[in-house]
Parts: structure tokens; sequence; C-alpha cells
């Protein structure tokens, strides 16, 4: 299964397209050791959301988001602070590994 869509579709759904990555990763979860898959979607007020669902092969896994903006006078981008929590086994089920605490 190709978890990629075509530009001219026009944008996609950001959960279905994570959904597709997610079932070709399972699907090829035994020659994998890590795994990420980044989405992004729009917030209501038009800010940029990107998600980033890491996860190693023992089941530890991490879920982050960031939020960016474009200054309107600079073009520029403003990020706001990354938030990351301990994420679900999405590809390697039953993993029970604790998550190591990094610095962002």
């Amino acid at each position: 299964m190709d978890p990629t869509t075509d530009a001219a579709d026009g944008p996609g759904d950001a959960d279905a397209l994570r959904e597709r990555c997610l079932q070709t990763l399972r699907s090829e979860r035994a020659s994998l050791r890590a795994t990420s898959v980044v989405t992004a979607t729009r917030a209501p007020d038009g800010a940029a959301l990107f998600r980033f669902d890491l996860e190693h092969a023992d089941g530890s896994a991490v879920t982050a988001v960031l939020r960016a903006t474009v200054d309107p006078s600079t073009r520029e981008p403003r990020y706001g602070e990354l938030r990351a929590d301990r994420g679900p086994a999405l590809v390697q089920p039953g993993g029970t590994a604790p998550v190591v605490d990094a610095a962002v």
C-alpha cells in the first residue's frame, strides 16, 4: 500500500493519511527498529499543527505537537512550544518499555 497522496487531488485528510501510513508500517513491523509518522493539520485560527508520532520497536513511544504560524509582516515562521508526551504504541502493539524523558 502506498501511503502517499497525489497533490493534484487537493489537500488530504491528515487523520486518514496518518492511518494509511500506520497500516503500511504495521505490515512491515518485523523489519523495523523505529518508526516516525509526521502529519500537519490546520487549527481553527489558521495555525499549522505538526504532529510527530515516534515509536521504537520495544514499544516505547512519544507523540509531539508543534504549533506554527506565519508573521504577516515578515512572512517568517513563528513556532510555539513543542509539546511531547508518552504516546500509544501504534506500530508495535503491546509495548511496555518506559519513555525516557528528553530535553527539547
